[in-house]
Order: structure tokens, then sequence, then C-alpha cells
């Protein structure tokens, strides 16, 4: 790689400090106490240009590292210390690294306004009371190893402040007094600058912005005419999601280059408002997946919630009532009892809406209605619909709309949902009390949104009630359950026997990843046998076979005639099948209803009064 020599004016820096870039590449690249990327991995101009940048300026750094901690840490200080970022580029997958300085046209930067925003989720002006005024940085001096310390005042704003506002800052890294000015005055004007902050939901129009890239905001409904941003923080969203969020800071360099116009009188009202009820929730038994996410695996749970199995605990989740709303206090309480109030607060969770009635089989699902936090919800994750639990694979929110998922996954089978019904995307987004409820107890809980105007009261937060069944302690249903090799099949042929398989669960096995059902053998875990119960037509037990150890029966037609105690058939049967361990049954049990009958074949006749018809022809075997 060709690039500026590493050496400084001596009028400038110390012999011994060396350019941060060429510092920041070797941790990159080295292969004996580095990172070990090859060089290739690195994107060669933009390294170029920072380290000629920090030459030019005689910024070098001199650190003292003994490999206690991370390398990317280390590398984050030193992006600290040189006011700089270091990303992987989306489009060539080589690191980037890029100074945040005023290199820049402000007349040929890009424009993000209302033909790419979709939604503005915050916006934020620091206000005069939270400046400081007053910067003191400790550095270490190359020649004594000292720490020194300088201070910097902002000497205006300690006239309009009327008291002295201070701030430390310790960048170890600086070892001679002309850097250190200088970064002094640079953290200084960070923070003693009235900036703005905001949270943008783009269209897809802004996927060639990268992290540190400078554009000119335009929002009129904020009275934004051109205010110049940076970003801080980007997210590309899927393949199937069209929205990119941006977080971006106000570049405090070309605050004068900001125009700000009167906003539509209309428009503005009171953008705040009072804290509301949440209108989807859910509550539920904790699954075993989520305790083992929150203690650590199997035996740490013993540790933690000692040997009695006869408890549980609760997971809630809730949506966002308002777009203002920050969040929720989770208050709880058992029959009796008074709410309790924890100090603790946790974020909504976004939600969706069927469009349509669903069968056991369907894997795509319709949506006519969403949160527009939709887009945070991680591929992989498990929700809840009624009570399945579901894992969500992709999504497209833009029309038509629709959501990919994985049929009961978890504790749960399969069941037939109707349109209307929610899905909440829990497992990201929950709230827990962490108290441990016994056997056949009442849980109440209640979500109590916050907004800039406080808290809802508890006596207006509506309240979600669950009776504890020990459902983390349970072997999980068997996967896979198929007749006659069938998923849910409608109809048998007359004369078929039955025959039922399934494949192992193991819920102490099932931790890395959401197993899906149609996935092979795990386990099973120590003990498990399965059940299976078979009903006639009139919904009336015939036949339970229990401690069941493969992974298949066969219901022959001599032993449904005998059940039934006559010379023929069910023409209806539902089967149930579950696992059971310790005479603890599965939390939930596959269930399906089959029908025998005549093969109907469709035949079409036509007419000239009626036009085509349709008519039904059996053929009887």
């Amino acid at each position: 790689m060709s690039e500026p020599q590493s050496q400084f004016h001596e009028t400038e820096i110390d012999l011994y400090d060396i350019n941060p870039i060429h510092l920041i590449r070797e941790c990159l690249i080295n292969v004996k106490w580095g990172m070990g990327y090859p060089v290739e991995d690195l994107n060669n101009e933009s390294f170029i240009n920072a380290a000629q940048t920090l030459y030019d300026e005689g910024f070098g750094l001199s650190f003292i590292w003994d490999q206690c901690g991370e390398i990317e840490e280390f590398i984050t200080e030193i992006l600290r210390h040189i006011d700089a970022v270091l990303f992987l580029d989306q489009k060539t997958g080589q690191f980037v690294i890029k100074l945040i300085r005023v290199d820049y046209d402000v007349d040929e930067l890009p424009i993000i306004g209302p033909e790419q925003i979709i939604e503005i989720t915050d916006y934020y002006r620091r206000t005069q009371t939270e400046l400081i005024n007053t910067l003191t940085l400790t550095y270490t001096d190359g020649h004594t190893h000292q720490d020194v310390s300088i201070t910097i005042h902002d000497l205006a704003l300690i006239q309009a402040q009327g008291q002295i506002i201070p701030k430390d800052v310790t960048l170890h890294g600086i070892s001679n007094s002309n850097v250190a000015n200088a970064v002094a005055m640079r953290e200084l004007k960070t923070y003693s600058t009235e900036i703005s902050k905001i949270t943008i939901i783009c269209n897809r129009e802004c996927s060639h912005f990268t992290l540190g890239d400078v554009f000119k905001l335009q929002w009129p409904d904020y009275g934004i005419e051109t205010e110049i941003m940076r970003i801080s923080s980007i997210q590309y969203g899927s393949l199937e999601d069209n929205k990119i969020a941006i977080e971006a800071v106000q570049d405090f360099n070309s605050l004068q280059d900001s125009v700000y116009i009167d906003s539509p009188i209309s428009k503005w009202e009171d953008p705040i408002n009072y804290p509301e009820p949440s209108e989807h929730r859910v509550i539920i038994e904790m699954p075993y997946l989520s305790l083992v996410h929150i203690f650590g695996e199997h035996e740490i749970i013993w540790d933690e919630i000692g040997p009695d199995e006869n408890m549980s605990y609760v997971m809630y989740g809730a949506d966002k009532p308002t777009n203002d709303s920050y969040h929720y206090f989770l208050s709880s309480k058992t029959e009796g009892k008074n709410y309790s109030t924890h100090a603790q607060y946790f974020p909504f969770a976004p939600y969706a809406i069927l469009d349509e009635d669903i069968g056991k089989l369907s894997t795509v699902f319709s949506i006519s209605i969403f949160s527009s936090d939709i887009y945070k919800v991680r591929m992989g994750t498990f929700a809840v619909l009624n009570d399945e639990l579901i894992k969500i694979i992709g999504m497209t929110t833009v029309p038509p709309f629709k959501l990919y998922i994985h049929r009961a996954v978890l504790d749960t089978t399969p069941k037939e949902h109707s349109a209307g019904d929610k899905i909440i995307f829990i497992q990201q987004f929950y709230g827990t009390d962490r108290i441990e409820y016994v056997t056949g107890e009442e849980v109440f809980m209640k979500a109590r949104s916050v907004t800039a105007k406080g808290i809802l009261p508890v006596s207006l937060a509506p309240e979600d009630s669950i009776v504890i069944d020990n459902r983390f302690i349970r072997p999980y249903p068997p996967g896979n359950f198929r007749l006659n090799d069938k998923l849910y099949p409608i109809f048998i042929r007359v004369g078929e026997d039955i025959e039922v398989t399934w494949n192992h669960r193991d819920r102490l096995q099932q931790t890395a990843y959401i197993v899906e059902q149609e996935e092979g053998n795990i386990g099973p875990e120590e003990g498990t046998t399965y059940t299976i119960r078979m009903y006639d037509e009139n919904d009336e037990l015939l036949r339970e076979e229990t401690e069941i150890e493969g992974t298949s029966y066969i219901y022959t037609n001599t032993q449904e005639k005998e059940d039934l105690g006559l010379d023929r058939l069910n023409s209806k049967l539902t089967i149930q099948l579950f696992s059971v361990r310790d005479e603890w049954e599965s939390w939930q049990k596959h269930e399906h209803t089959i029908y025998r009958h005549a093969l109907f074949i469709l035949k079409s006749s036509s007419s000239q009064s009626e036009g085509n018809n349709l008519s039904w022809v059996a053929e009887v075997e």
C-alpha cells in the first residue's frame, strides 16, 4: 500500500508519535496481534486520504497498549481521538475510514427531503441549558509521561448562561500540546453548540449513503428549509423492506449554512401527547428458550430459580400507543394485592394484523395493518399469534403486505387463525417483572406508557392476566406431525390404515436457534415418551396409547372397528399426539381431524338456458 510516511514535523509533533491511520491499519491486518484481515479487505484510497489529512494537520498519537483490552475497543479509542468513523462498505465489503472534517461543498451536498422521507421518528434540538461552556482536556505529555490538563472556555456562552458549566475529557493517546489544544477546541465546539439530532425512516433512494456522509435535510413541516446533517448511524433493512433508518447529527461546522422557515401554523399543534393505553397487548408464560436467554443454560437456570418446579415467569408485550411514547413501565400483581411499580422500563413491541383466515399449513400471511416500528423486527425471532409461536423469516412492508413465517415453534403446535387476529413480535421486545409465580397463581399486568407529559396512571391502563401452569418445565411437543405421510390432510381414502409419524424434540438442546416443524430428530429429552389418543366421529375417546418411545404409530382398520364396536369405520376421526416426561405433558398437543367418505370427482355440464354448471358425481370404492 502506497501511503504517506509516518514521521511528522518535529515542530508540530513528537518524533515517536505515529499517524493514527497507520495504527488502525496495522490493527486490522496484522496476523500476529491484530485482527488478521487481508490487505484487500481495506479500501486503500480512503486510508491514504485519511492518513494524508492527519499528516497535514500534524496529528499523531502515542499509545501504550498491553493487549489486555479488546482490539475493537482500542480501534474505537483511536477513532475517538481523531474524530473519525470506520465501517464496512455494503457494496464492496471493504473497510472504509472517514474523518469527520469540513471536506465538502455545501452546494453539492445530496438532499434528503419529503420525496425520500417516509417518517421522522425523532427530532431533537439541544437547548442552551444543555450546553457546556468550559472543557478540560487531560493528555499524557510525551516527554515527561505525566498527565497534563488544559482548560478552555467559551466566554460568550458563560456570560449568556450566567455560570461555568464544565466537562472533563481524557485522551491519553495525545502526547503534545499542539494536538491537545486543537482537539480541546474541537471538543468544546461539539458540546457548546445548539445542534439538532434526528432519526429518519427513508425509502431506498437513500441506500447509497454510508456512515459519516453529509447531506442537506429539507423538511418544511418542521420549518427546516436546509439543515446540514452528518450520518451517525444507518440501518439498511432487508431486501423485502423498503425502509432505511438513518440517525444524523447537525454538523456544527456548517451552522451558518442552515436555513429555517416558519412551519405551517395548521400543522404545528402541540406535538407532545398525554400518555395513552396500548391497544395491542399479549401476556404469556415465559417459554424455556427465553429463560435460557435471561439466566444461561439449563444448569444455571436451576441455580437461579431453585429446585421448585411448580413455578414460572411471565413475559408481556405492548404496542406503542402514540408516536412520541418513549417506553412503558410494567406494573404487576397477584390476586388480592396492589399493583407494584417497577423502576425498569421496557420497549414497545411491534405488531401486525392478519388480513385473512389461515389454516395450519399457511406460511405466507397477508397483513392489512402493522405498526410503524415493524422494521425493527429481527429475522429468526419468534412472535405470538394467539396461542401459537411463529418464527419470522421475512416480510414486505410495501403493497402487497406479506409476512413470511415458519409455523408453531418451540413448545407450540399449528392452529387455525382468523382475519383480524394480531401478531405481537415479542422475543426482542418484551417486559418482565422477573418474579417467580407458583402453579395456579393468577398474575395481572399493566403497561403504563410514558411521554414527555408523564406516565399513564395505573387506573387508566388496561389489565391483562394469566394463570400459571408450569410452561417452561414441560417437554416440547414432537415436531413434523404427519398422517399417512401428509401434513394435516383433510381426507383419507376409505380402507386406509392411519399411520401417525413425528420427530423427536428436546427443549434442553434447542437453544442455539429456533427449530422449525419439519426439521429432523432432535433429542429426545431424557425420559420422554409419547401419547396418542383417537376420538370417534362423536368426539368420544376410542383409544389411548401411552409410553410410546419411537416416532410412529399405526391405527389399523381392524383396531378401529373393534374400538367402535361396529362392523364399519368412522366417517371422522380426531387424532391427538403429545409428549410426556416425568408426568409433565407438553405445553400443547398436536390435534387434527380427518374425514373418510367416497371419492368425489368434479364434472362439468352445460345448458343453453343456465350456461356452465358444476355437478358432483360420487365414485364409490
